[in-house]
């Protein structure tokens, strides 16, 4: 920790210590998730032009995905959401 911090003599990094209990153990939420590349309105997404990401709350299993920065275009949604009673 002491090596980072002192990689700088200016502008030094703050370094935060984590102990086992800040971190989380993903393998359900990762299990339970699928990628997608297909939105809603069934219109093919390729991430490398997506410019903005969104996952709220109250949707935890949606993607919300803008394709530039303009504040006037409508977020589309993509469902990350494995279906049921696939095997595969």
């Amino acid at each position: 920790m002491n090596f980072i911090k002192d990689a700088c003599v200016k502008n030094k990094f703050q370094v935060t210590e984590m102990v086992s209990d800040k971190f989380l153990d993903v393998t359900p939420l990762a299990n339970a998730l699928t990628k997608r590349t297909v939105t809603s309105g069934r219109e093919k997404i390729g991430y490398r032009k997506v410019h903005q990401f969104r996952i709220t709350c109250d949707k935890p299993q949606h993607l919300e995905v803008k394709l530039s920065h303009d504040d006037g275009e409508e977020r589309k949604q993509i469902s990350l959401k494995k279906r049921e009673g696939r095997t595969c």
